[in-house]
């Protein structure tokens, strides 16, 4: 689930996986469709959810690193 400050995705069921050397997280497509994204510019981080207005660009948090 995509917590956003004005609403929310509905749950999807995923499996983790960390691949060495990965520095940051890939979504499946069939993940990213049941999230309800659509991704307008994805090297930038711009996305909406699919129900947004058209005009709506939400932007990815940054990311975190773990070592």
């Amino acid at each position: 689930m995509l917590f956003c400050e004005d609403k929310e995705s509905k749950d999807a069921q995923a499996v983790a996986v960390i691949a060495s050397g990965e520095k940051e997280v890939i979504l499946s497509d069939k993940l990213i469709d049941e999230l309800g994204i659509i991704l307008l510019k994805p090297g930038k981080g711009i996305w909406r959810f699919h129900d947004d207005p058209p005009n709506v660009m939400r932007t990815s948090v940054p990311g975190e690193y773990w070592i």
